[in-house]
């Protein structure tokens, strides 16, 4: 709820949560009262439909005794003729019209053989039944031996016909004929056979065939048609034995269908009026809650303006006015907090402004002594590397013209054939001055090689890696783009001592058998790498310290690379050895 809400819409949605809070709680009451009473019902539905299953039981029972009297009567048939059909002879006749006496409710009685031709048939008059399903019970007779009782068929003037047939069986129990007869759905007869599916006091009675048809109902439904039950509620139904028909039994008109249509239309009207009167006094309820609020929002509203010197006046006891009193004691503390807050955030305000003044200045005095400290170290490294100029030009334009100088009057010495005590002594003192020549012009190189002056950074670092690595049987391949490349002296000065530190560090420490070195010149950024296949090392447990000096190679690498806004890169652990990347930009105005 926004501050420029009104005081209507506000009003409205208090009373609208009451009125839907109210709506719901109804609606759910009702809906719990009517999922009982329907369960109730449907529970109810069940024991009717468990009474109806009982009687279909019962009438099933009945017609299943019945059948039994008629399928007992033919299977005597099938025991006095089974002589007659085996050896021939009179009398078939007579005994197909005892049975057809003796069984009342059959049609008529016939003997058949085993190519479905009448051998005797009573009354006389009647007509042998014909038809697929005829045929059908005959052929089932025949091939299983067992009785059989057929679904509904029409016979040739359409009348609707049921058939029994039993098997005639030899002495070896083998089928030699069947003794049939028909059953008319439609006669007086055939009503004392179903009497209890007939009886119109139990239930809406069916007996129906195996195809749901209708053989005989109670209310005298169309022999054949469908049972008409689908729209009358659940139907149970019980297995007539020794046939493939059953009773169904249907739930009668008058039964809990009214049950439940009252209980509906009650609910129909009942549930809208019961909703309107809850919906009022959920209204009255609402705006009863409504008014005190509207006051203590609009207070809340002020303060939340930043207005805390108007008072909140709720002169009620109830929630609102418990909820009023809170409020204002708020208020009053909230004023006091914040003429707190306002008072150190002023206190506050005044010692950042401060420590911020003297943070920036020890920071202006940090760049500017970082500042001195690497003009310094440059100037220290210009004139370290002047003076390894200096005297590396006078230990060649000084010291080894001398010692060259003394070495040749010591040959002349030699070459005047001196006594042999003095020729041993003049050869000493030429092999001393020959090795002080070579230590000193040794000396002379490490100072400053004349190679990178004269040839370069990749000539002197090809000279250096040779003399250091080389001679100590280390494999050294040097990679160069591209191949001319020309650096500014004082950087190519810095790299050339740092790598030379590198290839101290693997001479001395490494125990390396292969050392790649790879400069390149990418997009005005040198990238120098020198990786070797040595014993490698920890780069953070070589740092130096008061008491520990090492590391202070690396440093110094370190240092000169960063003197040329460049980073240097150490990749290395025990056993893996050890990988140096330098990347180094052109000073501006430079050109490879």
């Amino acid at each position: 709820m926004t501050r420029s809400t009104s005081a209507t819409e506000r009003r409205r949605s208090i009373v609208s949560r009451v009125i839907t809070l109210v709506a719901a709680g109804f609606i759910t009451t009702i809906g719990v009262v009517g999922w009982v009473s329907w369960s109730e019902l449907r529970r109810l539905d069940q024991e009717v439909l468990a009474q109806r299953t009982s009687i279909a039981r019962h009438a099933a029972g009945h017609v299943e005794g019945q059948l039994d009297g008629l399928l007992s009567a033919l299977q005597g048939l099938a025991v006095m003729a089974r002589p007659l059909m085996v050896e021939g002879g009179e009398g078939a006749e007579a005994l197909a019209h005892d049975t057809y006496l003796e069984a009342r409710l059959l049609r008529d009685v016939c003997l058949l053989d085993l190519q479905a031709r009448v051998v005797a048939h009573d009354p006389p008059s009647a007509e042998r039944p014909r038809g697929p399903e005829v045929d059908r019970v005959v052929r089932e007779v025949l091939q299983t031996g067992r009785p059989q009782v057929s679904d509904l068929f029409d016979d040739e003037q359409g009348h609707p016909r049921l058939l029994l047939g039993v098997p005639v069986s030899d002495w070896q129990g083998r089928t030699i004929g069947i003794a049939a007869g028909t059953l008319d759905p439609a006669s007086r007869r055939f009503h004392q056979l179903a009497e209890t599916v007939r009886d119109p006091n139990l239930a809406p009675l069916f007996l129906l065939d195996s195809h749901g048809r209708v053989i005989t109902s109670a209310d005298d439904q169309p022999v054949g048609s469908p049972i008409p039950l689908a729209g009358r509620g659940t139907v149970a139904s019980a297995p007539v034995a020794n046939s493939a028909w059953a009773v169904a039994a249907g739930r009668p008109a008058q039964s809990m269908d009214q049950v439940a249509g009252s209980l509906v239309r009650r609910f129909a009207w009942l549930v809208p009026v019961s909703l309107a009167l809850a919906l009022l006094f959920a209204w009255g309820a609402g705006h009863s809650v409504a008014a005190p609020l509207l006051r203590l929002t609009a207070a809340a509203e002020r303060i939340a303006d930043g207005d805390l010197e108007r008072p909140i006046q709720i002169q009620t006891d109830d929630e609102v006015g418990r909820l009023g009193r809170a409020f204002e004691h708020m208020r009053v503390e909230l004023k006091a907090s914040m003429a707190e807050v306002v008072a150190a955030r002023d206190a506050l305000e005044r010692r950042v402004e401060e420590r911020t003044r003297e943070l920036a200045a020890a920071n202006r005095e940090l760049q500017v002594r970082e500042h001195v400290r690497q003009r310094l170290l440059h100037k220290v490294i210009s004139a370290q590397e002047d003076e390894r100029k200096r005297l590396a030009r006078e230990l060649h334009d000084e010291t080894c013209q001398t010692l060259a100088a003394l070495r040749v009057r010591l040959d002349a010495a030699l070459g005047a054939d001196p006594g042999e005590p003095a020729r041993s002594q003049l050869a000493e003192a030429r092999g001393l001055a020959s090795r002080s020549l070579d230590e000193v012009q040794r000396l002379m190189h490490d100072l400053r090689p004349a190679v990178l002056d004269d040839l370069g950074l990749v000539a002197a670092i090809r000279w250096s890696a040779e003399r250091q690595l080389g001679s100590r049987g280390v494999a050294v391949s040097l990679e160069v783009s591209p191949p001319d490349l020309e650096l500014p002296p004082q950087l190519a000065t810095a790299l050339f001592r740092a790598l030379q530190e590198v290839m101290t560090n693997v001479a001395r420490h490494a125990d390396a058998e292969h050392v790649l070195i790879q400069i390149s010149l990418v997009n005005g950024v040198v990238e120098v790498e020198v990786e070797d296949d040595g014993q490698g090392f920890d780069p953070a447990s070589v740092r130096p310290t008061a008491g520990d000096l090492r590391g202070l190679g690396l440093l110094g690498i370190r240092e000169r690379v960063e003197l040329f806004d460049g980073t240097v890169e150490f990749d290395s652990s025990p056993g893996n050895g050890t990988r140096v990347y330098i990347r180094v930009p052109l000073p501006e105005g430079s050109q490879a």
